[in-house]
């Protein structure tokens, strides 16, 4: 979905050779973003919620308006349902949960979201499902008894955008996710008494236990979902000849050579890499270089999410990121 800003070729070419040498239309360092924010428990019927919110004027207005104004927003909700095992497809017979997320993009953050082939809400769904969610929350994770596990549903909503979702929906998921609370589940057996005594016996009429959940109404006494402390978030990379700088301004992104998202666990390894965009592209060392960054970035992301979180639990309204 890049957001065009019509820039002109000398435009075109004035910012690239800028970006090149390291300096940006709005005088922010390379790895320096716009204003970030985030709001959790918005969605009173879900598990867990989060909207974030990014972009918006930075420094001296440029000619083509790619000085980053606009806002980007994104809304997350996440429901948990118990629900069947499901088995792998690795012909292991292991059952596991499901986590699956869903992508919708609004007409109002861009306009082509009416046509049936648009690629954009599946890349981004699929890059969350199947890369950074679980290198955190395996799908065992989420077992309840051997017939019964734990599905969560992640609606992600993209109201408007500044540059790129990826980054920025990967946060509201993280935040959701970690903010999301499952009643406490506990496995009861009802084992048969005579049929229990037969087989004592060597005899053969054997009834299986019956598995019981007994879920606690107690929200009290909910907890996480297991391992959501480890999930990470999703940085992108944008590469202008030898120059790898974050958070591209819709303007910046018309120039990129290449642009590699990088999915960052909250332990700052890398877990998923994807090459997307770029009109020329880029060799290995510099994709090498763009991961490296992008990790650290990622590592810095997770930290000041996970600050902010700590510091708004007891209030209400925005925080700040970085």
């Amino acid at each position: 979905m890049p957001v065009t800003t019509g820039l002109s070729p000398a435009e075109r070419s004035y910012l690239y050779t800028s970006l090149s040498q390291s300096i940006r239309p709005d005088f922010r360092s390379l790895t320096t973003f716009r204003p970030q924010s985030f709001q959790t428990d918005i969605l009173p019927t879900a598990n867990g919620s989060a909207r974030v919110r990014w972009g918006g004027a930075v420094g001296a207005a440029v000619a083509g308006g790619v000085s980053g104004a606009g806002v980007g927003e994104v809304i997350v909700g996440v429901k948990a349902e118990i629900g069947p095992s499901q088995l792998f497809d690795d012909g292991s017979g292991t059952k596991g949960g499901v986590v699956n997320v869903n992508v919708e993009i609004t007409p109002n953050a861009d306009p082509n979201t009416t046509r049936d082939d648009d690629p954009l809400p599946t890349l981004l769904s699929t890059f969350l499902s199947q890369t950074l969610i679980p290198a955190a929350i395996p799908s065992t994770a989420l077992t309840l008894g051997p017939e019964r596990a734990w599905h969560i549903y992640i609606d992600c909503a993209i109201l408007s955008t500044s540059g790129h979702p990826l980054p920025a929906l990967s946060l509201a998921v993280r935040l959701a996710m970690m903010t999301t609370r499952l009643p406490r589940v506990t496995l009861t057996s009802d084992i048969d008494t005579e049929a229990a005594q037969v087989a004592s016996t060597g005899g053969t009429n054997v009834r299986e236990a019956v598995i019981d959940l007994d879920i606690d109404d107690d929200w009290d006494a909910a907890l996480p979902i297991p391992g959501v402390e480890n999930l990470g978030v999703v940085s992108i990379a944008n590469v202008v000849g030898r120059t790898v700088f974050f958070d591209a301004a819709p303007g910046e992104e018309e120039v990129c050579d290449a642009r590699v998202a990088v999915a960052v666990g909250a332990d700052g390894d890398v877990v998923g890499v994807r090459m997307f965009g770029g009109a020329k592209g880029v060799g290995p060392e510099m994709v090498k270089e763009a991961v490296k960054a992008a990790q650290l970035v990622g590592v810095e992301v997770v930290k000041g999410s996970s600050h902010g979180l700590e510091s708004s639990m007891d209030t209400g309204g925005f925080f700040a990121i970085m």
